[in-house]
């Protein structure tokens, strides 16, 4: 790896750009992250992940105007544009006019809980919202350049904390955002490009099951850091080798359950995967599952 502490760069032309998201897919099975490139391959979200895109863009733009008066025709005509722009899919052939409407009001009224329980805690400062960062991460044996990009939900130009919003069905188990591998690498990305390092990760996470937002909290040492981004270096060089194996279990250490990513409804590569198949009772010839309905 490189100095990544101390060495300003500029990125090559053929360099590999890793995102978090993809070191968080790879650990659930690598083989899903190498068949992106497929025909098959198919990117659509489930409802879940979309909802969550939307009240980031929602909150994203109550940061940079102040509150909104959001309605429900609104909220649903900006849901459709980020998935024309980020699928070329409309958001009326994902689902039904009920399911459409249920979940938008839902947004709606996250945004709302979060004027109330999470904005009051924002300190003031020159904010960055939704910040694109980047900074090199390494080289590989055989010379290609390596880069780390992400986007932060907020992060501060003079405040050692950084915020993140989740959505989820239920809210998360004590002691997840610990093991998460998001904050060490905004922590690095945000003192590349800004010099800031940030004492402590807020975890705003809204339970949809209790309508209500959660804090989780956590922080990060060099130590810790330079861990993941090792962790990530390695699976850079996997992905330029064109390393692929596939993880359909909860455990490489004999356990028999089959994991909750290996399955028609979360696998965008379900369809044409030769990993999923398991001595289980479940069908492996189901189609995957690509509407909301």
């Amino acid at each position: 790896m490189i100095d990544i502490w101390q060495t300003e760069y500029t990125p090559a032309e053929d360099a590999l750009w890793l995102r978090q998201s993809t070191v968080g897919s790879w650990e659930l099975c690598p083989g899903r992250v190498m068949q992106v490139e497929h025909q098959d391959y198919n990117p659509l979200p489930s409802e879940p992940m979309s909802f969550g895109t939307l009240v980031h863009e929602m909150l994203a733009i109550e940061l940079e105007q102040g509150k909104v008066p959001w309605a429900l025709g609104p909220v649903e005509d900006l849901w459709d544009t980020l998935l024309l722009n980020e699928y070329s899919v409309s958001l009326a052939d994902l689902a039904s006019e009920g399911v459409i409407h249920e979940s938008a009001l839902n947004a709606i009224g996250a945004v709302h809980l979060w004027r109330q329980q999470v904005e009051p805690t924002l300190p003031e400062g020159e904010k960055l919202i939704e910040r694109k960062l980047e900074a090199p991460l390494g080289v590989l044996p055989n010379g290609r350049e390596v880069w780390l990009h992400g986007t932060g939900d907020l992060l501060y130009k003079d405040k050692a904390i950084g915020f993140d919003w989740k959505t989820s069905g239920r809210d998360w188990k004590e002691g997840k955002a610990t093991y998460l591998g998001q904050p060490s690498s905004y922590q690095y990305l945000h003192l590349y490009n800004h010099g800031v390092w940030v004492e402590e990760w807020r975890y705003w996470v809204y339970d949809r099951g209790s309508s209500t937002w959660r804090l989780h909290t956590t922080r990060r040492d060099k130590q810790q850091v330079m861990a993941w981004l090792r962790h990530a270096y390695g699976i850079a060089c996997a992905i330029d080798a064109g390393v692929v194996y596939y993880t359909p279990t909860q455990s490489p250490y004999g356990k028999t359950e089959r994991g909750w990513w290996c399955s028609p409804k979360y696998c965008s590569a379900w369809d044409h995967c030769p990993g999923k198949y398991l001595a289980d009772e479940f069908d492996e010839k189901q189609s995957a599952i690509i509407n909301w309905v």
